[in-house]
């Protein structure tokens, strides 16, 4: 029935942790949703390696950790 406080410094870290968190799902969405299929054309020729490294680097970019 107690109530456990938190230090500022607690709430920080899991602001920072839940971030975190949320910016690896988004990364996941958007590498099955935009690189995935990138990979896939260039292994059958019909896009460029570099493209598919491009648009991976955009969602990282995109997305920070």
């Amino acid at each position: 029935m107690f109530k456990t406080i938190k230090t500022a410094e607690q709430i920080a870290e899991e602001q920072e942790q839940q971030r975190i968190e949320q910016a690896e799902a988004n990364r996941r969405a958007a590498y099955e949703q935009e690189a995935d299929p990138l990979f896939f054309k260039a292994q059958r020729g019909e896009a460029t390696e570099q493209e598919w490294l491009d648009k991976v680097a955009e969602i990282k970019q995109r997305y920070p950790k």
